[in-house]
């Protein structure tokens, strides 16, 4: 287990399956972010010497698109037609460990 403030990350982890949990020991509190099939790529940044730490599912890797258009496969990048949707959801559960 890695302290927040002694790692710096900054990550698009790609094919990441739901749930990911986030633990704080110290202060008996924990978050679990679960997620659907959709968001299938995970984003960690932890700053250097911080005491912070950002995780957020997503449905693409950091500059989809711009890696979609120079030919890259597996960037998430979804084109819809006009009046169309798309949809995902995502959930944050925070408790005790």
């Amino acid at each position: 287990m890695a302290k927040v403030g002694k790692t710096t990350l900054d990550n698009c982890f790609t094919d990441w399956q739901s749930p990911a949990r986030i633990r704080w020991p110290d202060r008996g509190l924990a978050v679990e972010l679960a997620a659907d099939a959709a968001c299938d790529h995970l984003v960690v940044y932890v700053p250097p010497d911080r005491d912070f730490i950002a995780v957020e599912p997503v449905t693409h890797m950091t500059d989809a698109f711009n890696r979609a258009a120079i030919g890259q496969k597996g960037t998430g990048t979804r084109l819809l037609a006009p009046r169309s949707g798309f949809s995902c959801t995502m959930r944050f559960s925070v408790g005790t460990r």
